[in-house]
C-alpha cells in the first residue's frame, strides 16, 4: 500500500440551512452569513484539534474535534511513516460565491500544511464561479504560469479573520504569500518579516475580492522596507504577493 485515500463532505450545519454542503439549500448549501462563517470555520475541522464546530460557526453530530488530515497523519507516523496521504474527493460547497473562493484558499492552506500527496474535488467549481478563480490564484494568477508551489511556510497573523501562509519556490528565488481577509467589511494590515533574505525588487500584488469577484486583479506593486513588508488587504479578499529573492 503507498497512500491512504480519504474523502470529505464536512458534517457542519447551519440552523435553517442545513448541511453546508449537499444539504436543504442543494449542492452548495446556503449563503447566508451564518453558512458562510460556518464554511471558512469547517476548514479547521481537517487541522485543528482544538475546534468543534458550534454556535455562529454551524454545528455537527460529531460532537467532539475531528481534526481529520492531522489526525491521519498521526497513525501515519505511528504505524506506516513511508504511506502517503490524498483526499480525492472533498467539497466545503459555496463554489458559486466569493465565500467558496476564501474557503478554497483555506482548503489549499491546510492541504499544504497537513502535508497532502495529491487532492481533488467532486464537483469542482467552473469558470463563471468565484471558487475558480482561487484555483487558478493557486496555479497561474498572472497568466504566465505563475503558481504557489515549493515548501511551505506558515505565518503568524496578528488577527482570526486574516490568514497569512506563504509559499518559497524550489529554486528559493521567489517566495509567493498568500493573505485571506475573511472580515466582510473591513480591511485588515499585516507586516511581514521576510526573514534572512532581502527582496530583490518589488512585490507584485494579485487580488481577488467584492469589486471582481470572478477576476484577478494586479494591483500596484509594493516596495519593502528592508526585510519587511507591509500589505493592506481588502475586505473579503484573497491575495497573492509575489517577491523576488536574491
Amino acid at each position: 500500500m503507498d497512500v491512504i485515500d480519504v474523502h470529505d463532505y464536512p458534517e457542519v450545519y447551519v440552523e435553517g440551512e442545513g448541511r453546508i454542503v449537499m444539504g436543504q439549500k442543494g449542492w452548495n448549501g446556503g449563503d447566508s452569513a451564518a453558512s458562510q462563517k460556518a464554511r471558512l470555520l469547517a476548514v479547521r475541522t481537517w487541522w485543528d484539534p482544538s475546534y468543534t464546530p458550534s454556535g455562529a460557526g454551524g454545528s455537527s453530530w460529531i460532537g467532539e474535534p475531528i481534526y481529520l488530515l492531522r489526525r491521519i497523519q498521526g497513525y501515519i507516523r505511528e504505524i506506516l511513516p513511508e504511506l502517503k496521504l490524498a483526499v480525492t474527493e472533498y467539497n466545503f460547497g459555496g463554489n458559486p460565491t466569493l465565500n467558496g473562493a476564501l474557503t478554497h484558499a483555506l482548503i489549499f492552506k491546510a492541504l499544504m500544511q497537513e502535508g497532502a500527496y495529491a487532492a481533488a474535488e467532486w464537483g469542482p467549481p467552473g469558470p463563471k464561479d468565484p471558487a475558480f478563480y482561487a484555483f487558478k490564484m493557486f496555479r497561474n494568477y498572472d497568466n504566465k504560469g505563475g503558481a504557489f508551489e515549493g515548501r511551505f511556510i506558515p505565518w503568524e497573523s496578528p488577527s482570526p479573520e486574516l490568514d497569512v501562509f506563504a509559499a518559497l519556490s524550489n529554486d528559493t528565488k521567489t517566495l509567493r504569500v498568500a493573505v485571506v481577509n475573511s472580515n466582510s467589511s473591513k480591511s485588515q494590515a499585516v507586516k511581514l518579516d521576510l526573514g534572512p533574505k532581502t527582496p530583490a525588487g518589488k512585490a507584485k500584488v494579485f487580488v481577488l475580492d467584492k469589486s471582481a469577484p470572478t477576476q484577478i486583479k494586479e494591483g500596484r506593486p509594493l516596495s519593502p522596507s528592508g526585510r519587511t513588508l507591509s500589505y493592506t488587504a481588502p475586505a473579503y479578499s484573497l491575495s497573492l504577493l509575489e517577491l523576488p529573492l536574491p
